[in-house]
């Protein structure tokens, strides 16, 4: 089974030749978002929402490690994120566990969008929104949004989110160690959970 790390330096088969889609993270990080021609598509696929207003405008330079943290706005972070899904295993196909499509592709066909909201902690699935389908997150203070610009938070925003979609197929949460829903009742690649699918995502990275 393909691992996601490989993923991230694939060189995918397309129109009958090679091409890279991510082939330095650290440098893909670096860009803006809104620079690259795929955005537009992504931003119909997934609706980005701040306190309930579509957010359309994101406004970024770079490179973004640069950038100062009041600027790296959270709605900036998760098309961001949602670009680094976008391209990580285009065109593959029966590399993960729990669909036969690629990530994106399985995120688009759950939900429809993103909604960061104040005062939330972490984040939940679903809101739904003028018949929308929203993963509901909260808005990162200024030390997440930095630690944001990096792949161990992109990283961590992916794993979560796709945690999140995974309550779309009916998986829920059991109690473990003490904790209130913070476990799947088994771990099974051939039918994971949405704590599941965090853990086999992180493993494979």
């Amino acid at each position: 089974m393909s691992r996601i790390w490989t993923i991230l330096t694939i060189f995918s088969l397309l129109n009958n030749s090679l091409i890279a889609q991510i082939c330095d993270i650290k440098s893909f990080l670096d860009q803006c978002p809104t620079n690259d021609p795929a955005i537009q598509t992504i931003l119909e696929d997934f609706e980005i929402r701040l306190n309930g207003e579509i957010i359309s405008d994101f406004p970024c330079y770079e490179p973004v490690s640069d950038m100062d943290v009041l600027d790296y706005t959270n709605p900036l972070i998760w098309l961001q994120t949602l670009r680094v899904i976008y391209y990580m295993d285009r065109h593959m196909v029966d590399h993960l566990p729990w669909t036969d499509t690629t990530l994106y592709v399985w995120m688009k066909n759950e939900i429809d969008g993103i909604r960061i909201l104040d005062g939330v902690s972490g984040g939940y699935c679903c809101t739904v929104i003028d018949g929308k389908k929203f993963v509901t997150v909260g808005n990162s203070n200024d030390y997440n949004r930095e630690f944001d610009k990096k792949w161990i938070g992109i990283s961590g925003n992916i794993g979560f989110l796709a945690h999140e979609v995974r309550h779309t197929d009916g998986y829920g949460h059991t109690s473990c160690c003490g904790i209130a829903g913070g476990c799947d009742e088994t771990y099974n690649e051939n039918d994971l959970g949405a704590y599941g699918i965090q853990y086999w995502l992180n493993k494979s990275w």
